[in-house]
């Protein structure tokens, strides 16, 4: 999981966008007005992976005017224009991640307050892993597990996100969270639309 701290100006985001890629991107060239994929891919810190590429761009830009990010839009190449309109990341409430609005496979962003959970009765379901056979092992093993509400005391019907287990604990605090939604699994190894949860990539603390 990856903090993102939102570009305040347009200069700012240019900068962190236009940087030149790593150092294989022979031909990417910071500060040349065009921003190229190995350019974001270095920004949001992936390789090769499309839906974190976008996460990453979207709320980098959170904080920006429309007009500003129109205008980080435009420095993109004609293919990463295109690519954007087709893996652009929706921004759910934590109803629509709770109720079903998502499925398997989704790129969402969605905002609220994580409360921690290490009871099966509010985030039951299996994973599967290979370790170094493919076995079902119950999500809370492997994750750190939360409960995500717009505000007040976390309910059973809240949304589930969960981030990798040795990353730091989040705070009880409203926070914006980008990532990938997962199917759990039960018992028995099926799937439910209505039994999701985010894999968080990405998160951005919101000032009180």
């Amino acid at each position: 999981m990856q903090r993102i701290h939102p570009c305040a100006t347009l200069d700012a985001a240019l900068n962190a966008l236009d940087n030149g890629g790593r150092f294989y991107h022979l031909f990417s060239d910071a500060r040349d007005e065009v921003i190229d994929a190995g350019e974001l891919a270095r920004a949001a810190g992936v390789i090769g992976d499309r839906q974190k590429v976008w996460l990453y761009f979207d709320m980098a830009l959170a904080d920006l005017s429309s007009d500003h990010t129109e205008q980080v839009v435009r420095r993109l190449s004609p293919a990463l224009r295109e690519q954007r309109a087709r893996h652009r990341p929706r921004s759910i409430d934590p109803a629509d991640l709770a109720g079903g609005g998502v499925d398997a496979g989704d790129a969402v962003v969605v905002t609220g307050i994580p409360h921690y959970t290490n009871d099966e009765s509010h985030f039951r379901g299996f994973i599967t892993m290979v370790t170094p056979v493919t076995a079902l092992i119950p999500i809370i093993e492997v994750y750190q597990t939360y409960l995500l509400e717009t505000g007040g005391d976390a309910g059973s019907r809240a949304a589930r996100i969960a981030t990798a287990r040795k990353t730091e604990r989040l705070p009880q605090r409203p926070a914006r969270f980008g990532g990938i939604v997962k199917a759990l699994q039960d018992a028995s190894g099926s799937t439910s639309p209505d039994e999701v949860y985010l894999e968080v990539a990405y998160v951005t603390p919101i000032p009180a």
